[in-house]
């Protein structure tokens, strides 16, 4: 599935997407019965992963580990991920973007704050300087390959919110998001200098924005709306209220009834989450991929184990570099005599053609031994002959 392609249909179908926001996988569950889009939510997150506030916590692997599993679990579903400001530097953020866009996020929201941070309803919020935000933007849409980008501002001053989001409407981000937006009016204005440029409306319980409707969003030309924190703040209520409830009744479980969640309610949702119970995916070209038959060409290659561990690793949105190495160490430790020797990999290594790219990544051995060639796109040389001690790397036997 093209996730980047799916979510731009959707905000440019008539009416008002909806992306709610999740901050576990058993939130996302829940969520997932309900909506078809999930929003990787900053606040959500940091509260659930570390029990700490949105101010710059989140480290960028653990957000990207998050989201992997998301995709796993919801390989149906728009996946919106919050990336606060893109990690401080621009390469990082360009370095997540790639990563987010291989396991399957359909898009990100990549904010103008400056360090120290702040969720974007409440006081005392910095924003960088307007070009240096724009270079950093320009990175990541030139970065991306087919994922949806949110510009996302975080001024207050309303000449300040307006000169923004006419310069982000400027840039080839997909959507303009003005963090905030402190009344219906002020929507109106951000729509009307925006032009035709998709707009995104981020609500929060307690926060700075109004509460409004789907429909009355339509009528205002917003696009998509964010609900950032519905599940986090009923799971706090909740929670809450059933442990005061358990100390006053001295220990004892309130009775279980039909509209109760007990343990089969809750294993029937978590079980829908089971991979084997999703349709399986397409492997090749699962994600954009200018080579003949896509990323995942080589995972048709090799035999037997080979074959199997490949076939996995496809399926997870493994970067095929990564992917190589794991299926190296995999097939070594547990065929050690189908592992080529350190001279026969230094040999394969030596023999790659000409006409194959000089790739630091995709001209190292690892990948060479996964894919038979020097690039993994090379048609112009024949794969090296297996021999019959070697079954799964196609060279010379370990001596």
């Amino acid at each position: 599935m093209n996730y980047g392609e799916e979510l731009r249909r959707e905000i440019m179908s008539e009416g008002t997407t909806p992306l709610i926001g999740v901050f576990d996988m058993f939130s996302a569950s829940v969520a997932a019965q309900h909506y078809n889009g999930l929003f990787v939510s900053g606040f959500g997150f940091a509260a659930s992963h570390y029990g700490l506030p949105d101010i710059g916590f989140i480290a960028w692997p653990d957000i990207v580990a998050f989201v992997q599993r998301l995709r796993l679990a919801f390989p149906g579903r728009h996946l919106l991920v919050d990336i606060d400001d893109g990690y401080v530097d621009p390469e990082v953020a360009c370095h997540v973007i790639e990563q987010l866009e291989l396991i399957g996020a359909s898009g990100v929201i990549l904010e103008d704050q400056q360090r120290p941070r702040r969720c974007g309803h409440v006081d005392g919020k910095r924003i960088l300087p307007l070009p240096e935000y724009l270079d950093k933007l320009d990175m990541v849409l030139r970065t991306r390959r087919d994922l949806v980008v949110v510009a996302r501002t975080d001024a207050g001053e309303e000449d300040e919110v307006l000169a923004r989001a006419e310069a982000l409407a400027r840039t080839d981000a997909d959507v303009v998001l003005v963090d905030g937006v402190r009344s219906v009016e002020q929507i109106r204005r951000v729509r009307t200098v925006i032009g035709d440029k998709p707009l995104l409306f981020n609500q929060i319980a307690g926060g700075k924005s109004p509460r409004i409707s789907l429909p009355e969003l339509t009528e205002l030309g917003v696009n998509v709306a964010i609900y950032s924190t519905p599940c986090l703040f009923a799971a706090q209520s909740a929670m809450e209220e059933a442990i005061v409830r358990l100390k006053r009744d001295d220990g004892r479980l309130p009775e279980h009834t039909a509209g109760s969640v007990g343990v089969r309610e809750s294993l029937a949702l978590l079980e829908r989450n089971i991979s084997r119970n999703h349709p399986r995916p397409e492997l090749a070209g699962s994600s954009p991929d200018p080579r003949p038959g896509g990323r995942w060409r080589h995972v048709t290659r090799g035999r037997g184990p080979m074959r199997t561990i490949s076939a996995t690793l496809a399926r997870l949105h493994i970067d095929p570099y990564i992917a190589a190495i794991l299926c190296s160490v995999g097939i070594a430790a547990v065929f050690p005599a189908a592992a080529p020797s350190p001279r026969a990999w230094t040999a394969r290594a030596r023999s790659r053609s000409p006409c194959c790219s000089s790739s630091t990544v995709r001209g190292c051995a690892p990948w060479r031994r996964w894919t038979g060639s020097g690039t993994g796109a090379c048609t112009r040389r024949s794969r090296p002959s297996r021999s019959s001690s070697s079954p799964y790397w196609g060279s010379p036997a370990r001596r």
